[in-house]
């Protein structure tokens, strides 16, 4: 009976021993995880108020230079017009512009047209008045096309007046009308609208 007893004595000895031996590393191997854990959060509050720092100096360096380019270029208002130019049978294209005096600065542009379902567009294209343009488009019955003014080296590229804005190339052959969403047409600088849409066609037709 004793030496059962002195026989689970050791067993337990060893299995505590063992369960001791176990958890020691375990303990130092959580703390280190910690640690390391603790570092990697200072590291990346460090590092995003690193890239923070440098957007706020970017986002200031780019509106001096825009700043300093606006003085030498003119603010005013501005209006979209457009001609028709006939291609191959049964094409029309259309260059729309934005007209205003000369140098104008622009920031941004949107022109909305609403297209008959007698229409087919074959093509848009980019004009020369802004560097970007991030959407040209047909969605459902709408003609979308968007032209936006982007830093550069050394500068910063307004959009242009007096230059063609886009140009659609459509599949005609008879009398149709695109007519302008002006809840959604506009041309902006500094975050204001310049468009005169007194000026501004109301519809192209074919």
């Amino acid at each position: 009976m004793k030496t059962k007893i002195l026989i689970i004595s050791i067993v337990l000895f060893a299995i505590g021993i063992g369960a001791l031996l176990t958890y020691i590393p375990l303990r130092e191997q959580n703390r280190a995880l910690k640690e390391k854990v603790t570092r990697e959060e200072k590291t990346s509050g460090v590092l995003k108020d690193t890239v923070r720092a440098l957007q706020q100096d970017a986002g200031q360096a780019i509106m001096q230079t825009k700043t300093e380019n606006l003085s030498q270029s003119k603010t005013g208002n501005v209006y979209y017009t457009y001609t028709l130019t006939p291609g191959l049978p049964n094409q029309t294209q259309v260059d729309i512009y934005i007209k205003g005096d000369a140098n104008t600065a622009i920031d941004a542009a949107d022109l909305v047209l609403t297209v008959p379902e007698t229409i087919q567009i074959k093509e848009i294209r980019r004009g020369a008045s802004f560097p970007s343009y991030p959407r040209l488009m047909q969605k459902d019955n709408a003609l979308i096309m968007t032209g936006v003014a982007v830093p550069q080296a050394g500068g910063f590229a307004y959009g242009k007046t007096n230059e063609v804005f886009a140009t659609i190339i459509i599949e005609s052959g008879r009398t149709n009308v695109f007519t302008v969403d002006y809840n959604n047409t506009g041309v902006y600088l500094n975050g204001l609208p310049i468009l005169d849409m007194t000026k501004s066609f109301r519809e192209i037709t074919l």
